[in-house]
């Protein structure tokens, strides 16, 4: 029975697989047939609705003919010859009564009949578009026809007719199929069921029928013929088409009888098949089916030889796997052999790492956290050995001020935290007590009455005690680190006293020779006198200048500035410098540059120059006569670097004793731009000293720098623009002034504060030569009061004075409330430490004035921090003397006043303001600037603005940077005195410029 339903379902597939292809192939037969007939009548409708429409169209364009319009019809027919053909279609050209006017049929336009055509004739005033007629008979030929007729619209009228007719026979061409095999007929029908054309002998159902379908469908018909009927979509003409449908089921049936054939073919085929492989599969079944069983008893089979591949190949897979199996087992047994004596072997290396592990491990569990089980670092740490860890509690050995501790770890472990880490003190054995490091875990997954949590603990006694001998240590170092702070600080309190109380006096001593030698004619002793009074002023200057260098340089606050200069215009300044001092004693100063080095180089050129001149200096005291000669030269092999050499010969050589702080201060330089000073000394002869230093080559050397304030004539001297006397620290933009402007400080109204009778004295004696006004107070108590009194253009303010000193004074004048707290003050100092120079500027000082005074940096300084206003309303007192042109004023108060006169004032100052914002657009791009100069200069001198004119006419003369740098500068001028013009009420200049 088995076998017979084997049998069966071999026979299944192919049968079903017939089945289902026949099914299919009878469905896609018919879709196709059905298809076809849609495509017929497809045909039809779109052949009949294409030729009319071009009829349509044909009408339309002659309708449309200006040739109609004209006396002469003879264009128009040649036209419509052109646009047809002369023998199946004819053009005609009607008047609305239906009078022909061209007729491309007759041979000549006279003579034609009148054709009226009234339903054609509505139809075409209704739509105002072309009409497609039913079947007509022509009245010249008696031939059936078809009309196409398109109204010709003039003016919006419709004043005559344009007619394409064809005859009717034309449309049988149009609805033949030679693809399809006879019998076929069709006929086309108009809307009044008249037959406009038929091919064929139709279906006796549609003689005299009024059937009407939207698209093309297909019935069965009669006779065995299917049917297709359909519609003009453009004229709405009804066709009918019959196809025979044997001539269509044809391969249909033809099909299906060679399918039937193979299909019985191949179910015999597949059932002597199916016969002949199920005996073979049944007897290869049982002998698989044995075989198995003797695998799964552990026996290995041997595979036999079989036509069916697969049982071959099954066979073969039992036969291997049954020797796969008893190696598997084999391997299985030795495997676990092995991972038995592995297991024993780690279990006795983790009870040896118990054994011998320093720190404590404690198995806790219960809810009560009891001691389970304890490493034997218990004993060793602790002193407790097994038994007594049976009967131990935490609370019991855990000192009473650490129980807390304890407790927190509990909780922390109750709540899911894990690890919960702490330290605690734990009692000994013999009662002394250690501090004991844990860190608690819970146990994932312990099952019931397994341990719960783990406990590693370390003994970190030790530690703690060298944490306290190392924290005693850090104190004593904080003490120390203090100590020194100290110290420093002392050291640098005491170097800025002893500058404050150098330059002091020095300041007085150069003052009064500056006031002596200007005081009038002198005589030749007199004048050696007062040189060698300056000699030693400025000697002194340079030892505490040399001071505080070798202050800042210990410090370690000192900064190198790199920047590109020019190496040979640097070195010969040097020697300029020295030259006149060596000729005094008698040498002659050599200067040696090799030519193979660059022309510009990277550093710091100041600090260079100070170095070298320091040297030179040295080395001029210790001879008297002979050559000194200062030498570079590349060395062998090193890149980028540089060596220098001060060498002497000749003379009488006068070694010191002690170098100086000058040598010193240059070894040190030198070691902080990256070299070392060697100096060689031999018996009767100066020293010579040699250093190197590594100078990158620069592409671009600025410009020199400007000439070099002498103080002395072995002064180691510096760039004006450098020197810390004449330095200045501008924090507000109200120091850009023209430099017009900077000429003078003459009528300046100054207030002097100062606590040093001499250097008042002084002080007021150089500024009232210059032309100044000057009021003297004492401290800054003094200051503030005279500030909120009177009116100053700028406030002289000594640091250092008894009571509230300098800064102080400052800080209280900034906090008022008053418009004096914008007058520019200048510090007074001669504690130029940089601590100090910042105080200064947190202060709110606009710069400082370093004591000794130099009287022209002095007036530079007052004069680059005077408001613009101050200096163009007030008069400039002028010395007889004086022949360089006066400044040019920023605002011309008379002009703007007549401005407001015309205007008023409420609308001069609108109109001011409105400029200020026009200035504010035109000067935010400098692209902007030189195309409108001559615009916003005619503004600038309608408000006043007379400097800022100036400035935009020298831009639309040269449009260079620097007259760019001009205009910039008188609009920043602008700004800072607008409040004068645009304020409420008029005030005075002097009130102006203390709000300014």
């Amino acid at each position: 029975m088995s076998f017979a339903r084997f049998v069966l379902t071999l026979m299944v597939p192919p049968v079903a697989v017939a089945i289902v292809a026949t099914h299919w192939y009878m469905a896609s037969e018919q879709e196709r047939v059905s298809h076809t007939l849609a495509l017929i009548g497809d045909g039809i409708r779109d052949r009949i609705d294409h030729d009319l429409a071009r009829m349509e169209a044909i009408a339309r364009t002659l309708a449309a003919s200006p040739a109609i319009d004209g006396p002469d019809l003879r264009a128009f027919r040649s036209q419509a010859l052109a646009s047809v053909g002369p023998d199946d279609t004819t053009v005609t050209l009607a008047e609305l009564d239906g009078r022909q006017l061209v007729n491309t049929r007759a041979p000549d336009d006279t003579a034609l009949p009148t054709m009226a055509q009234p339903e054609l004739l509505a139809q075409l005033l209704a739509t105002r578009r072309p009409v497609i007629s039913g079947r007509s008979v022509s009245s010249l030929t008696g031939r059936p026809i078809v009309k196409v007729v398109a109204p010709v619209i003039r003016d919006g009228v419709i004043v005559k007719t344009v007619a394409l007719v064809t005859l009717a026979e034309h449309f049988e061409a149009l609805i033949r199929n030679p693809h399809i095999a006879a019998p076929y007929w069709a006929s086309v029908r108009d809307r009044d069921g008249n037959v406009v054309a038929q091919i064929g002998q139709s279906d006796p159902a549609d003689q005299g029928a009024d059937r009407a379908t939207p698209a093309s469908t297909a019935d069965a018909g009669t006779g065995g013929v299917l049917r297709i009927d359909g519609t003009s979509h453009l004229s709405e003409w009804r066709f009918t088409a019959g196809v025979a449908r044997d001539a269509l089921e044809a391969p249909l049936k033809r099909s299906l009888l060679l399918l039937l054939i193979v299909a019985l073919a191949l179910i015999g085929l597949g059932g002597w098949f199916a016969l002949g492989m199920a005996r073979r599969l049944a007897g290869a079944a049982a002998r698989l089916a044995g075989k198995a069983e003797a695998i799964g008893r552990g026996e290995i089979v041997t595979a036999q030889d079989c036509a069916i591949r697969e049982i071959h190949v099954i066979e073969h897979a039992l036969a291997s796997a049954s020797r796969t199996l008893s190696e598997q087992r084999a391997t299985l047994d030795a495997a676990q052999a092995a991972l038995a004596a592995r297991a024993e072997s780690t279990q006795n290396r983790f009870r040896m790492l118990a054994d011998n592990a320093g720190d404590i491990i404690v198995l806790f569990g219960g809810e009560a956290c009891s001691i389970v089980d304890v490493s034997p670092s218990f004993e060793r740490m602790l002193g407790y050995d097994e038994a007594a860890c049976a009967t131990l509690t935490p609370t019991a050995v855990v000192h009473p001020e650490d129980g807390r501790v304890v407790d927190e770890m509990r909780a922390a472990l109750a709540e899911g935290q894990s690890p919960a880490t702490g330290l605690f003190r734990v009692r000994h054995r013999d009662g002394h007590w250690l501090w004991l490091e844990c860190v608690s875990s819970r146990i994932a997954g312990a099952a019931p009455g397994e341990p719960l949590a783990i406990a590693v603990m370390r003994d970190v006694t030790a530690r703690l005690q060298q944490a306290d001998e190392l924290r005693i240590a850090c104190d004593m170092a904080e003490l120390a680190k203090a100590k020194a702070e100290n110290a420093s600080r002392a050291k640098s309190e005491f170097l800025a006293m002893v500058s404050h109380e150098i330059r002091t006096p020095l300041a007085t001593i150069r003052g009064y020779t500056e006031l002596l030698g200007a005081s009038g004619p002198l005589s030749g002793d007199q004048a050696r006198c007062l040189s060698l009074v300056s000699e030693a002023t400025g000697t002194m200057l340079t030892a505490v200048d040399d001071i505080l260098d070798f202050a800042r340089i210990e410090s370690g606050d000192f900064q190198l500035r790199e920047e590109p200069f020019g190496l040979a215009e640097t070195i010969e300044s040097v020697t300029a410098f020295v030259r006149p001092t060596a000729a005094e004693k008698g040498l002659t100063l050599g200067l040696s540059i090799d030519p193979t080095l660059p022309k510009a180089v990277r550093g710091d050129a100041r600090r260079l120059r100070q170095t070298l001149l320091n040297l030179l200096n040295v080395n001029l005291r210790e001879r008297q006569g002979g050559l000194v000669t200062l030498s570079l030269y590349a060395p062998h092999g090193e890149e980028n670097r540089i060596s220098f050499a001060v060498t002497g010969s000749g003379g009488h050589a006068r070694p010191t004793e002690r170098d100086g702080l000058g040598l010193a201060i240059a070894g040190r330089l030198i070691a902080r731009m990256g070299g070392r000073l060697e100096t060689m000394s031999i018996a009767g002869e100066s020293s010579s000293y040699r250093f190197s230093l590594r100078l990158p080559v620069a592409e671009i050397a600025p410009p020199l720098a400007a000439p070099e304030v002498v103080a002395g004539p072995l002064e180691p001297t510096v760039p004006a623009a450098e020197r810390p006397e004449v330095q200045a620290s501008s924090t507000t933009a109200a120091s850009v002034v023209l430099p017009a402007a900077r000429a003078n400080i003459a009528g300046a109204q100054i207030l002097l504060v100062e606590d040093h009778s001499i250097n008042q004295e002084l002080t007021c004696r150089l500024l009232e030569q210059d032309g100044c006004r000057v009021d003297v107070v004492d401290d800054g108590a003094a200051a503030l009061e005279a500030v909120q009194r009177r009116v100053y253009d700028l406030v002289l303010m000594d640091v250092q004075m008894p009571g509230m000193d300098g800064l102080t004074a400052t800080r209280r004048i900034r906090a008022m409330a008053h418009p004096c707290r914008h007058v520019p003050i200048l510090a007074l100092t001669a504690n130029i430490m940089p601590d100090q120079v910042q105080a200064i500027r947190d202060s709110g000082m606009h710069g400082y004035i370093a004591k000794p005074i130099d009287r022209a940096q002095m007036r530079r300084m007052i004069a680059d921090h005077l408001p613009a206003v101050m200096m163009a309303e007030k008069p400039v007192e002028r010395s007889a003397q004086a022949s360089e042109p006066g400044p040019i004023p920023v605002i011309d108060r008379a002009a703007y006043d007549r401005l407001a006169a015309s205007l008023g004032g409420d609308s001069a100052r609108r109109a001011l303001r409105g400029f200020l914002a026009l200035l504010d657009a035109t000067f935010a791009d400098p692209a902007t600037l030189p195309p409108e100069a001559a615009t916003v200069a005619a503004g600038a001198r309608r408000f006043g603005l007379i400097d800022l004119a100036a400035a935009l006419d020298g831009l639309m003369a040269d449009d260079g940077a620097q007259a760019l740098r001009r205009c910039q500068v008188a609009r920043d001028l602008v700004g800072r005195a607008m409040d004068e013009l645009v304020g409420v009420e008029p005030i005075e200049v002097s009130a102006l410029i203390a709000h300014l």
